[in-house]
């Protein structure tokens, strides 16, 4: 029948040698005939390890509540089956995996939190609650699948739990956030630092490729990221590649931005993979292997602010292979890749290596690409602070390439923003609404650098390429204070007339000037980025 769903059965062993079984839906075979509603109910990446920072700057621990059986408790609203053990049966309630559970549990939730005063994130993330209380703290709430994640006051999270409680939600206890979907999560309250790392994560993946006869060393290095199409190399199975590229993609996403470059690199031949594509995926399953220590580390600021800096690099058609669409082949490079670093205080909240998505001539162009590009994470990222109290103006965003921030910032159509698509004059239009401020770096302060292509053909020498991943990691300043120091030190009038004297007209001449123009924007009190 159209309207029935297969399905399998999970057995997991615990730690104390117990098993659970589970009945799942497979929903990945789901037919489009028997759901007709988005499926996904969490915070993404990004506003998740947002609200890891505002806890961070509010000197709180955040908390968790699981709720048990969560997708288990709304009734169906259709007629749908489902085979199990060569029997169909019918569905009257949402069963794990189903693609209409996760949603229909969070309309239940939406509402139950709505009713409870708080509003939500529609525009920054709908998976994000908020609510004003009495004394005018502002009460936070994410929803993690089945969870909750709190950054709230001890006593109202009590009360908010307990009315989800009588409402027929089942939450056994609220913990302190340890680990969320492989991500581990440690505050230290004494030294007020947050740090984040998937160190099992990676040590179980490991061990897992080792337990079916690959063979993984470890190194220090990481490897290089050109995937080539050898016609004449053993091809691999694809789901296979595929699997391993998803689950390096994840951890990269979350806590190892020095593996982004290659990660992104290796998705481009994910259709076509062979033996040494896997090859290099193995050493790089290596080098995690032997720095399976590293971590992201956030520290809380002495005036508990956020500060955003933004760097964006590209290169121009560098070595490489991507898919044609049309014929499903690999063919040589024939896009730019953009690097893309968005800093929160002295730790990336934000990095990306990913390919342009139109060809250009020129590497003024392949910059100004980049530069657009990174708005697309940016706006986002400054509205849901504002949103969740921390209002930040006048952006430094930090390019490498001078002939590109001339032609952004330039009164007159250069020939070079002619050839481009008008969809990226939206850098300039932030420009013009003094939103952002284009400020020439070298190379070797470019904290996007490193993204943007294979660590053998980056200029820079070992030593800078550390540094920047470093840095990124938030272990290059030992705090904010020392990071905008060094933010200052490159936002000079030296710098930005190389960028034109655009700067001038905004009279904005050196990072003085800068911070009186945030400090009156900051008293008009208005959202720039909605």
């Amino acid at each position: 029948k159209e309207n029935t769903v297969h399905s399998m059965t999970i057995t997991k062993v615990n730690d104390n040698n117990t098993c659970k079984a589970r009945i799942v839906a497979l929903g990945n075979r789901q037919s489009e005939n028997t759901h007709t509603e988005t499926s996904y109910a969490q915070v993404n990446v990004l506003s998740l390890r947002i609200l890891l920072h505002i806890c961070l700057l509010r000197d709180m621990i955040p908390q968790q509540a699981d709720v048990s059986s969560a997708f288990l408790s709304e009734n169906l609203n259709e007629v749908l089956y489902i085979r199990f053990r060569r029997e169909t049966y019918r569905l009257k309630k949402c069963l794990y995996g189903l693609r209409q559970a996760g949603f229909m549990f969070y309309k239940k939730l939406s509402n139950l939190l709505l009713n409870q005063g708080f509003q939500q994130c529609h525009g920054d993330d709908p998976c994000v609650y908020f609510r004003k209380e009495p004394n005018n703290f502002l009460s936070i709430i994410g929803v993690l699948t089945d969870d909750l994640l709190f950054c709230m006051e001890s006593d109202k999270i009590q009360g908010v739990v307990n009315n989800l409680r009588k409402n027929g939600l089942k939450i056994p206890a609220i913990n302190q956030i340890f680990k969320y979907n492989g991500l581990e999560i440690h505050y230290d309250s004494l030294n007020h630092t947050l740090e984040i790392n998937q160190t099992v994560l990676i040590k179980q993946m490991i061990f897992d490729l080792k337990d079916k006869g690959y063979n993984v060393t470890p190194q220090n290095d990481l490897p290089e990221a050109i995937f080539l199409d050898d016609e004449d190399t053993e091809p691999v199975q694809k789901r296979f590649y595929q699997s391993l590229v998803g689950s390096l993609n994840w951890i990269s996403q979350m806590s190892r931005p020095d593996i982004t470059h290659i990660v992104s690199r290796a998705a481009t031949v994910n259709n076509k993979p062979n033996k040494n594509h896997l090859d290099i995926l193995l050493q790089l399953y290596g080098y995690l292997e032997a720095t399976t220590d590293k971590v992201m580390l956030y520290r809380r600021p002495k005036d508990n602010l956020p500060n955003v800096t933004v760097f964006t690099d590209s290169d121009f058609i560098s070595r490489g292979t991507e898919e044609n669409l049309q014929t499903g082949n690999l063919q040589q490079n024939t896009t730019s890749q953009a690097g893309i670093v968005i800093m929160m205080n002295e730790t990336g909240i934000y990095w990306n290596s990913k390919k342009q998505p139109c060809p250009t001539n020129s590497v003024c162009a392949a910059e100004i690409v980049a530069a657009n590009m990174v708005y697309e994470a940016a706006i986002p990222i400054l509205s849901l602070y504002h949103t969740l109290g921390y209002p930040m103006t006048r952006t430094i965003h930090f390019i490498d390439n001078e002939a590109a921030i001339k032609a952004v910032t330039s009164e007159r159509t250069l020939p070079v923003m002619k050839a481009l698509d008008r969809k990226y004059t939206l850098l300039k239009h932030y420009i013009d609404k003094l939103r952002t401020h284009l400020c020439y770096v070298e190379s070797r302060n470019n904290l996007a650098d490193y993204l943007t292509k294979s660590i053998g053909d980056v200029k820079l020498n070992k030593a800078d390429i550390k540094k920047q991943i470093d840095t990124v990691m938030g272990h290059g300043f030992t705090s904010k204070e020392d990071y905008l120091a060094h933010i200052q030190n490159l936002f000079s009038a030296e710098n930005l007339k190389k960028g034109g004297e655009w700067s001038n007209y905004q009279n904005i001449t050196n990072y003085q000037d800068l911070q009186d123009r945030r400090h009156e924007d900051r008293q008009s009190a208005i959202n720039p980025y909605w």
